[in-house]
């Protein structure tokens, strides 16, 4: 009598890959990312990053989305809230870390932190382009930090990435901070809040624009408007998406960049050089 097989079962497959900036590529990224600062031209607030033991450390909103460009070509992002929705970006930083999602909470009502005025606006224009208007409270994600002379505070300009998304849910209200929970849905939002029950704690607030990051305790912040603060215990989570994505070497690929601008500038020249025959 043929042994049975037993396969079905309630597996639970992964959506993304994440990871530490830390390993082969690390010490190369921090490189790009350090003179890629040189395009900042000192009037950035990108806050504290160094590159320590192996690691990649630090963490901000500006840092999320700074990293977020340079790895676009690398088929390799950084993490955005649903992407915890097994709990795989919690797991990694557990008891360790804290990690900032490359996500803003916005709100309607103008930030009561006048600093972080222009950035609200910007952000603001953003969601109008994609929605007509901005909703009482919601969430972007999937966005780059370049420099802006004209943006007096931080010096930034938040751009919308390829994977850029507004989420509207009320969730972000007020009303829930410090609400407690144990998981979170597929937007990366607490499930099942409630005032007491729960191993987690919610923050919210009603006005401006907050970062959202993840604290070691497993906590989920949509309220802090410090939006440059950094610090050693931060780490940046990179995720590659699991389904048919092979995350490329960062050297060879920033290589090739290097040879096809240096192509772009010969045919320019070339074309150049032809108009005067």
């Amino acid at each position: 009598m043929a042994s049975k097989k037993f396969t079905n079962f309630e597996w639970k497959v992964p959506s993304v890959i994440a990871t530490l900036p830390e390993g082969k590529d690390a010490k190369k990224l921090y490189n790009a990312i350090k003179a890629n600062e040189a395009s900042f031209d000192g009037i950035s607030k990108l806050g504290f990053l160094d590159y320590n033991l192996k690691q990649i450390r630090g963490s901000n909103s500006f840092r999320a989305g700074q990293m977020n460009k340079l790895l676009k070509n690398s088929g390799v992002r950084v993490a955005v809230p649903g992407d915890d929705f097994n709990g795989d970006i919690y797991n990694l930083i557990k008891d360790k870390y804290y990690t900032d999602f490359n996500a803003f909470a916005v709100h309607k009502e103008k930030p009561n932190y006048e600093k972080n005025n222009g950035l609200w606006t910007r952000v603001s224009e953003l969601i109008e382009e994609v929605n007509g208007s901005v909703p009482a409270h919601s969430m972007i994600q999937g966005f780059y930090a370049l420099p802006n002379k004209t943006e007096k505070n931080y010096g930034i300009k938040i751009v919308s990435a390829s994977n850029f998304e507004l989420i509207e849910d009320d969730r972000l209200s007020e009303r829930y901070n410090g609400w407690k929970f144990d998981k979170v849905d597929e937007k990366g939002l607490p499930l099942s809040l409630d005032k007491s029950k729960g191993n987690r704690t919610f923050y919210t607030r009603n006005d401006g624009l907050s970062r959202v990051f993840l604290n070691n305790n497993g906590d989920l912040n949509a309220w802090g408007d410090d939006l440059a603060g950094s610090n050693y215990s931060g780490r940046v989570v990179l995720v590659s998406d699991a389904e048919g994505v092979v995350p490329r070497n960062f050297e060879v690929e920033s290589e090739i960049n290097k040879k096809i601008s240096k192509l772009e500038k010969l045919k320019n020249k070339y074309l150049t050089e032809l108009k005067k025959i």
